[in-house]
């Protein structure tokens, strides 16, 4: 470090050591000056003041504090070594100082060593990282606490407009939409990176139980931008395209074969259709098989694309399991294919399909699948040329080995798919899905995750996950 470097450091730290001594006055000043506090208004006035002291103090001793450790030869050696093994060379290009946002407070100016790829110019941004903050799990100019806090109120609660407002009145933490929307956006995207290295991270019990595993996908609008001119106020025209966002559900479930509430499900999400979906159910299936699962149910809606990769997973072996994989449609789902197929014999009064429908739901409830196959070819004779009724009945005679309803009850199993239904409601439709509501591809990708692990209760695991970001998700 050169003399002007060193000079401008140490002056850097003064100033921080005279901000920290000038709040730790005006908290001083709160505490002796005479109370006046007469009414309600006045101590909700009191309590304002109070706080908006403490957050200036609890930022200028985090940022006196991670500047001595910035300085320190411990993580400047370690930044070091971080810089060397990104996947394209970085060189030093000095000291700079930056604003960190803490949990709480104005944003510190903090200094420390920047390295770079190339020299930025008028067409092309400067690409580069400070490692020193990303050894400290500071991302976006915001510390760990501060992205932490900003991610969970922007999934938490209905728009950022309402998650800003939330974090300015009651987290001291002041934030624009713009900063809010980037700073969970690369939360999400930096714990997605994480999770394959960490899944120790994740805390998974119950060993010996049923584990229950459910597929299903919702709806959201993304938006795309058009191609050619902007409006005449300079914003980008955008389609509105609906998208399939498609969640995965793991639980597991007690004795007695209710959700077992002591043990955290786990549920995640992606945009990136069935073949991403399945290769996250990959990634997750070994914490559950060292569970050593006395039972695994499979169980969703009836779509082809689910079966035939629940097929392949079988039968590669990655369901570990003493008995064999059962495999379950849900029961709600078939009977509306049942009142469908009623619904198709229009040689029927309506009275005469709605009995016939309830019959055969309770056929099908008692495991009697050939039972209702054999009615139903009964039917379609009177109308062979229906393609209502050939469509339905082939649907029930496709998946004929997954309606052994009496049987799953036996054994304490489920035969519906609520939770994977509560957890669609949870993490999309109140949250992702909604009037005027569009997102862009990767934010609403990143979102997923977020409020998928928020509503799972795995917050903190989360939160771990994004700062054991590596490298690459940095730059």
């Amino acid at each position: 470090m050169s003399s002007g470097s060193a000079d401008a450091a140490a002056a850097h730290r003064d100033n921080l050591r005279r901000e920290v001594e000038a709040c730790l006055a005006a908290v001083q000043a709160f505490r002796s000056q005479s109370s006046h506090t007469a009414c309600a208004v006045d101590l909700a006035e009191a309590e304002q003041d109070c706080s908006r002291r403490c957050d200036a103090l609890f930022a200028a001793l985090m940022g006196e504090r991670t500047q001595a450790a910035l300085d320190g030869p411990a993580v400047r050696e370690t930044a070091h070594t971080l810089a060397r093994k990104a996947p394209k060379r970085l060189k030093a290009a000095g000291e700079r100082q930056v604003c960190v946002q803490f949990q709480r407070g104005s944003s510190v100016p903090l200094r420390t060593t920047y390295y770079r790829r190339r020299q930025g110019d008028a067409r092309h941004r400067e690409k580069g990282l400070f490692p020193a903050f990303a050894v400290l799990g500071i991302h976006e100019h915001a510390s760990p606490a501060a992205a932490a806090q900003m991610a969970r109120s922007a999934c938490a609660v209905a728009s950022l407009e309402e998650a800003a407002a939330w974090l300015r009145d009651t987290g001291g933490l002041a934030v624009d939409i713009k900063t809010l929307r980037r700073v969970t956006r690369r939360f999400g995207k930096r714990a997605r990176c994480a999770l394959p290295g960490n899944l120790q991270t994740l805390q998974v019990g119950g060993e010996g139980r049923s584990v229950v595993v459910s597929v299903d996908g919702g709806r959201v609008r993304v938006r795309r931008d058009k191609a050619g001119a902007r409006t005449p106020k300079g914003r980008r025209r955008y389609h509105t395209d609906w998208r399939e966002p498609l969640l995965l559900h793991i639980y597991v479930l007690g004795p007695d074969g209710r959700l077992d509430r002591t043990f955290t499900p786990l549920i995640d999400g992606t945009l990136g259709g069935a073949d991403a979906l399945f290769d996250m159910l990959r990634l997750y299936l070994p914490l559950f098989n060292a569970l050593q699962p006395s039972r695994v149910l499979l169980i969703a809606d009836g779509a082809p694309w689910i079966w035939k990769r629940f097929t392949a997973l079988i039968e590669q072996g990655a369901i570990a399991c003493p008995h064999p994989v059962i495999q379950l449609i849900d029961f709600y789902h078939a009977v509306e294919h049942l009142g469908t197929f009623a619904e198709a014999c229009t040689f029927w009064p309506r009275a005469r399909r709605t009995r016939w429908r309830n019959h055969a739901r309770q056929l099908l409830r008692a495991g009697k699948i050939e039972t209702v196959l054999n009615e139903m070819q009964t039917l379609l004779g009177r109308r062979p040329r229906s393609d209502a009724l050939k469509k339905d009945r082939h649907y029930f005679l496709r998946n004929r080995h997954r309606f052994s309803y009496a049987w799953a009850r036996r054994l304490h199993l489920p035969i519906g798919s609520g939770p994977m239904e509560s957890a669609i409601r949870r993490v999309i439709n109140l949250r992702l899905k909604g009037p005027g509501i569009f997102w862009h591809e990767e934010t609403a990708e990143a979102m997923l995750m977020i409020r998928s692990y928020y509503k799972a209760q795995r917050w903190n695991e989360l939160a771990q996950l994004a700062c054991a970001a590596p490298i690459e998700a940095l730059q």
